[in-house]
C-alpha cells in the first residue's frame, strides 16, 4: 500500500515504480546466474499496475469478481426478457380495455391524460416488484454465502447506493417498456372500437407485438446457450 503525492499522476508512478522493477529483477537474475530464458523474459516484462486502495485489498474479490459480471450479465438478460414478457401482457390487456379508452377519447379526454394514467400503473407495479426484490435481497445473500467455504467469513449488507441504483433501474425499466404499450393502446378509431369491431386492429400495435415476441425469443435462446455453456463448465473438473 503507497500513497502518493498530489501532483503526482497515476501513469508517471506507474512508469518509475515499473523501471524500479526490472532494475531490480535484473539484478536478481544476475547475482543468481540464471540462464533460463523464458524465466527471465517473464520477469523482465513485468510491469506495476497502481490500482485504488480505497477497497483494500481482498483475494475473494479477485477470484470472484468475474464471475459476478458474467452473473450481473446474466441478471440483466432475465430483466430485459421480463420486461419485453410484461410488455406484450401490457398490449393484451390494453387490447380488452380497448372499448373502455375510446369511450374516454370519445367524452374528450386528452390522449397524453390516457397515456399518463397507463404509466402510472405500469409503475406501480415497477414499485411493487422493487418492493418484492428488496425482500428477496435482504434473504438470498445469506443463502449464496452459505455455498462459500467455512473458512471463509463474508459479510454483505444492503449498500444503500445498489439499492437507490436498483430502485432506478426498476422505475427506468417500467417507463421503457411501457412507452410503446402505452402510445399503441391509446391511438385507437373511437367509432369501431365503440361499435366493438375488432377487426380494425392498429398496425403499429401488431407490430409492437410481433416485435417483442422476436426480442423475447431471441434473448430467450441467447441465456438458454449461456446457461447450458455455465453447466457444461460445471460439469468438467478442476484443473489443477
Amino acid at each position: 500500500m503507497a500513497r502518493r503525492k498530489p501532483d503526482v499522476g497515476s501513469s508517471p508512478a506507474e512508469t518509475e515504480l515499473t523501471a524500479l522493477l526490472q532494475r531490480f529483477n535484473e539484478e536478481t537474475l544476475r547475482s543468481a546466474g540464471s540462464t533460463n530464458a523464458e524465466q527471465r523474459r517473464n520477469l523482465m516484462t513485468q510491469r506495476i499496475a497502481l490500482l485504488p486502495g480505497a477497497a483494500g485489498l481482498s483475494p475473494l474479490r479477485q477470484q470472484y469478481a468475474k464471475p459476478l459480471w458474467v452473473l450481473m450479465a446474466v441478471m440483466g438478460l432475465v430483466l430485459l426478457i421480463a420486461c419485453a414478457n410484461l410488455a406484450n401482457l401490457l398490449l393484451s390487456r390494453a387490447a380488452v380495455r380497448r372499448r373502455e379508452i375510446a369511450v374516454r377519447l370519445g367524452l374528450g379526454a386528452a390522449r397524453s391524460r390516457l397515456i399518463t394514467q397507463l404509466l402510472t400503473e405500469s409503475l406501480l407495479l415497477a414499485v411493487v416488484a422493487s418492493a418484492a426484490g428488496l425482500l428477496l435481497a435482504t434473504w438470498l445473500p445469506n443463502v449464496l454465502i452459505g455455498y462459500l467455504p467455512p473458512e471463509r467469513n463474508l459479510s454483505v449488507p444492503l449498500d444503500p447506493k445498489v439499492l437507490l441504483f436498483t430502485l432506478v433501474l426498476a422505475l427506468g425499466t417500467g417507463l421503457l417498456f411501457r412507452l410503446a404499450p402505452a402510445f399503441a393502446s391509446t391511438k385507437v378509431e373511437v367509432a369501431p372500437a365503440l361499435k366493438g369491431d375488432e377487426a380494425a386492429a392498429q398496425p403499429l400495435r401488431v407490430f409492437v407485438r410481433k416485435s417483442l415476441v422476436v426480442f423475447q425469443i431471441g434473448l430467450s435462446c441467447l441465456l438458454l446457450m449461456a446457461a447450458t455453456l455455465f453447466l457444461r463448465s460445471l460439469q468438467r473438473p478442476v484443473r489443477r
